[in-house]
């Protein structure tokens, strides 16, 4: 993730990640006084560096951020940073309170591993479950421009039957595929501009095929119903899809007269639509 998403996490104050971004900026500020003084915890020789901020603080990702005008404690703001001698790696980071003596964040780091071995690539995110799943294959690219569509044959949903329809039945046609799936509102947006599409050229040029590739059949009846379609719906259409390469709703496929791609596409664009028909009527 995002270092500046971290923001607002309390468990990171005076972290690994909060030090790993502040110091190279309290490193290279030189309005910010800082104090370096030896000091000796436990007989083991650390530097002890002091510095205040002013009107600022340190927010757990380590960026340097204002107090809001309705902050009213102390903006005067300590800071203690402890670093052991030998490793020069932190062993304490102290946040105090000007106006409030008992009151500190204090971290304490231990028994850090100064030699670790980087570790397996499965052990990142997915590690526990790596063993369970494939990597996903390539996606199929979306059908292209001058691809010959193979014929094929779906069910066709109508008030007072199920009947099918052929590719093949409309050669000589232009023809508009309308790939669309229930939980896409640009698609069922588009119903009532396709019915007015059909209406304009006739079946006698253009066929309007809608093709939904998931849906039950009752969802396929109540779109029917609502929207008074006035061209072939079909369905059952999950193969087909995967073999145009339809990986987005709604995807719009245009064949010429002889069955060749002359467009193919995501999202409805009428006036693209009503221009590639015109043009190869």
């Amino acid at each position: 993730p995002a270092l500046n998403n971290l923001e607002q996490l309390s468990a990171l104050n005076n972290s690994i990640i909060t030090l790993r971004t502040f110091l190279p900026y309290l490193l290279k500020n030189t309005t910010i006084n800082k104090q370096v003084k030896d000091t000796v915890i436990n007989e083991q020789p650390y530097f002890a560096i002091a510095f205040t901020l002013q009107d600022n603080y340190i927010s757990p990702a380590g960026y340097l951020k204002q107090f809001e005008p309705v902050y009213t404690g102390s903006k005067f703001k300590p800071y203690l940073l402890i670093i052991d001698k030998k490793t020069a790696l932190p062993f304490q980071f102290i946040t105090k309170f000007n106006d409030r003596e008992k009151d500190f964040i204090a971290v304490t780091f231990r028994d850090i591993n100064l030699h670790p071995t980087a570790p397996k690539q499965a052990s990142w995110n997915y590690g526990h479950y790596a063993n369970l799943y494939t990597s996903p294959k390539p996606e199929k690219s979306l059908i292209s421009i001058g691809a010959m569509a193979g014929n094929w044959r779906l069910p066709k949903y109508a008030p007072d039957k199920i009947d099918s329809v052929s590719l093949a039945d409309y050669r000589g046609k232009i023809v508009v595929l309308d790939f669309w799936i229930k939980s896409c509102g640009p698609c069922i947006a588009s119903f009532p501009h396709l019915n007015e599409m059909q209406k304009k050229y006739g079946a006698g040029k253009m066929q309007l095929i809608s093709i939904n590739t998931e849906d039950k059949l009752s969802d396929i009846k109540f779109f029917y119903d609502k929207h008074g379609i006035d061209y072939n719906m079909c369905f059952g259409a999950k193969q087909l899809a995967l073999d145009y390469g339809i990986a987005a709703y709604p995807a719009i496929v245009i064949l010429d007269k002889e069955g060749r791609v002359i467009f193919s596409g995501y999202g409805f664009e009428k006036g693209v639509i009503d221009s590639i028909i015109a043009e190869n009527l």
